[in-house]
């Protein structure tokens, strides 16, 4: 008679390694020593605190379901020892479900992948079609089996055991189908070099992982880093994208004792996900965060060189054997961009609200890197802004700090000749600061802030853009505004040759290592062309409704460029500095700045036919834009210094008046200019016009050093009819000197005697 729990219907099996036979009476001692493994434990639903009692019970229910039929029940032997057990049970006419579970002191040595192989043999032997298995989430021993037999593993479900629920790992094998694994099985190797060493995560590792997210990984890693609270979860799913042939996870710790928890403390994480995707082959997208104390130390940047190594190296040497990943980030994440640029990465594109940062969806920059590509010539930095200084003006990088003041936000000036948020006012400046720095942290776009050397306010900007990699680099274009308060201080003309001679310095050098710079401006923006020709660029190319402006409209615009190799001295002297364009308070009148404000006024002035009599070379009909290119052309001369323009406005209500100008200043040396003057018709027969004259003169014969012109003659023409401009000119003092026959062409057509003054700074003798 058979031993109890072993009925003669028990077939033997074996492989010539592992054997299949019956539970007997003399296996409970080991039946107990595996149903106490805390990892038996764990993922079985054995009684907990095992007992003989219990061991006994479980061979009188084995011995019943191989009686009854509802089960199949055997001992794995092997090395001459119990090596776990394996079942079947029926589900269904067609199928069986197998189950299985090592005994500690033979666990890993694939015994039980050998039992499960002939345990399944015999079920299709006797025409089942479908054997089911399924484990706890998180079992990686008994899905390792499952694998290398040939299950395909579906997502978690959750079932009912023995009264709990519990989420489950499942599979399914027929008999057509092969008995080796779907997908690879992927093990993170441990990689060391330059004091950093990666390996797997493991359980243990809980204590090193955050309590609670800190702002920057809760902001640009939610969902992919742990807290203490999700890290099981999150190591299962890890362990499950290897298992998937998916993806790799390694903590990054560090061989050194001085890291806070010592050597192998986890100091962050690195992961290849997206791996084996058959429309992506040899593929696969990289993704990394750190933990707080662990920035700022050059450990991302470490680790990824490891990662990268083995990503690349050939399978036939231990590498994954890749041709390309591919990375991603928020786009205001710049220093997890600054890592993969500097490791050779180089970017591809940007996703639309793809990353959820905070509440709102936010743009993601897109990276890539090919195996082949030379990484070291890739390698791309920030382009860092040098703070660099000239005799009235700081260029040094922008601050949060440095918002526009009230009247410094974009004027009419700004939305007509600059691109829309080029220029950005009090709300829009965070924003825009983000978007430069974003344009930095790429490696092609330096931007300066102009500042004021004594309160560091802001002033204007500078930037050098669109300089493409390094390797290779050669060429970009150059941008530049101020704020209305900075105009006509010739501060731009100061500041763009430091950042020209820094933009042609050799990368080597610290510099851009540029060969040419270009820029493009609204033609009708002569004040802009003016700055540009002031620092050496050349006009090569204008094209027609080209440009867009802030208010939607086109323009013509006009293109400028200047080499490494051109001759940048401004041979003309009188073009080294502009004029500045201040502000002159009187009791009467005020002198200001034209602006575009006073475009209506000066259209009105400029379309009456008295004005038209007397300044025949006015268009006609003239209109608002021919004001506004007025505007322009006077900021423009005062730019290369060859006229100085003043709106004569009311000192109440800043309404334009009249209009002043000192003209033809023919050069520093020569001290000589010519007075011209018109006045709005409202503004007639006030004393207006003699008035401005008078502060205009005044400011004309002011020394430099005090801030006026330093002139020492001014001269004026007065048509011979027109005594109201005779009036004035000899009410502030000027001399008539002669007179220019039929000199002047009126506005019908007939032509006049022009009067000749002048007025000296200092009298005559």
């Amino acid at each position: 008679m058979p031993p109890k729990g072993c009925p003669e219907l028990v077939p033997t099996m074996g492989d010539g390694v592992v054997t299949l036979r019956a539970l007997r009476e003399d296996d409970l001692l080991e039946i107990i020593e595996q149903s106490r493994d805390p990892v038996t434990v764990r993922w079985t639903t054995v009684p907990r605190d095992y007992q003989p009692h219990d061991a006994q019970e479980f061979l009188d229910r084995v011995r019943q379901d191989w009686e009854t039929s509802a089960g199949e029940h055997w001992v794995v032997e092997a090395e001459g020892r119990l090596a776990g057990l394996v079942s079947l049970t029926p589900r269904g006419d067609q199928a069986v479900e197998v189950a299985f579970a090592a005994h500690p002191a033979t666990r890993g040595r694939g015994y039980l992948t050998r039992a499960v192989g002939l345990v399944c043999d015999r079920a299709f032997a006797q025409g089942r079609q479908l054997v089911l298995w399924h484990a706890m989430v998180g079992n990686f021993g008994s899905r390792r089996v499952a694998w290398r037999t040939g299950f395909t593993i579906t997502e978690p479900q959750r079932t009912m055991m023995r009264g709990t629920m519990r989420t489950v790992w499942t599979g399914t094998l027929t008999a057509d189908e092969p008995r080796e694994p779907r997908t690879p099985w992927l093990t993170s190797p441990v990689l060391e070099g330059d004091g950093i060493r990666l390996r797997p995560f493991a359980e243990t590792d809980i204590d090193a992982v955050p309590v609670t997210l800190d702002p920057a990984n809760q902001r640009w890693m939610r969902y992919g880093a742990p807290t203490r609270d999700t890290y099981a979860a999150w190591l299962v799913e890890r362990g499950v994208r290897a298992a998937t042939g998916a993806g790799l996870a390694w903590a990054i710790t560090s061989n050194s004792n001085d890291v806070q928890g010592g050597a192998d403390t986890p100091l962050g994480s690195i992961q290849l996900h997206r791996l084996g995707i058959p429309t992506l082959p040899d593929s696969g997208m990289l993704a990394y965060t750190l933990f707080p104390e662990a920035r700022g130390r050059r450990v991302m940047a470490r680790a990824l060189d490891l990662v990268l190594r083995h990503a690349f190296a050939p399978a036939d040497d231990g590498g994954l054997g890749l041709r390309r990943l591919s990375a991603g980030a928020d786009v205001d994440n710049l220093p997890s961009l600054a890592v993969l640029r500097r490791a050779g990465f180089r970017e591809v594109g940007t996703e639309r609200r793809a990353i959820i940062a905070g509440q709102d969806a936010v743009d993601a920059v897109l990276l890539d890197l090919l195996a082949d590509d030379d990484r070291d010539a890739q390698r791309a930095g920030p382009a860092t802004a040098p703070v660099l200084r000239t005799a009235r003006l700081t260029l040094r990088p922008w601050r949060d700090d440095d918002a526009p003041g009230p009247g410094e936000g974009p004027d009419e000036a700004s939305l007509r000749f600059m691109p829309a948020g080029v220029h950005p006012d009090t709300a829009d400046f965070p924003a825009w600061l983000a978007r430069q720095r974003r344009r930095a942290a790429s490696g092609q776009h330096a931007v300066w802030c102009l500042a004021d050397p004594v309160t560091d306010h802001a002033l204007g900007c500078v930037s050098v853009f669109d300089m493409g990699p390094m390797d290779g680099r050669f060429d970009a274009e150059v941008g530049y505004w101020l704020h209305p308060p900075a105009r006509g201080h010739g501060y731009l003309p100061e500041a763009l040759p430091p950042v020209i001679t820094h933009a042609f310095t050799a990368i080597a050098d610290g510099g851009l290592g540029l060969t040419r710079l270009h820029a493009a401006t609204d033609a009708d923006n002569h004040a802009s062309q003016a700055v540009l020709e002031r620092v050496g660029f050349q006009q090569w190319g204008a094209d027609r409704q080209a440009y867009r402006r802030s208010d939607g409209s086109l323009c013509d615009g006009v293109y400028f460029e200047l080499l490494a190799t051109d001759e940048r001295i401004d041979q003309r002297a009188h073009l080294r500095r502009g004029i500045p364009e201040v502000t002159v308070e009187g009791e009467k009148v005020r002198l200001r700045p034209l602006r575009d404000g006073d475009v209506a006024r000066i259209t009105e002035a400029c379309s009456e036919e008295r004005t038209l009599h007397w300044l025949a070379g006015l268009p006609r009909p003239y209109t608002s834009a021919h004001a506004l290119q007025y505007v322009a052309r006077c900021h423009a001369l005062a730019a290369t210094r060859t006229g100085l323009f003043f709106a004569v406005a009311d000192p109440e209500d800043d309404r334009m008046l009249a209009s002043v100008a000192v003209m033809d200043l023919a050069g520093e040396t020569s001290g000589l200019g010519e007075v011209g003057y018109w006045a709005h018709p409202d503004a007639r027969g006030r004393g207006v016009m003699t008035a401005g004259v008078a502060m205009l003169v005044r400011h004309a014969f002011a020394a430099e050093e005090a801030g006026g012109l330093g002139l020492r003659r001014l001269v004026l023409h007065a048509a011979a009819g027109n005594t109201a401009s005779q009036q004035v000119a000899e009410a502030n003092g000027f001399v008539r000197t002669g007179r220019q026959r039929s000199a002047e062409l009126l506005g019908d057509g007939t032509w006049t005697d022009l009067v000749d003054y002048d007025l000296l700074a200092t009298p005559a003798p």
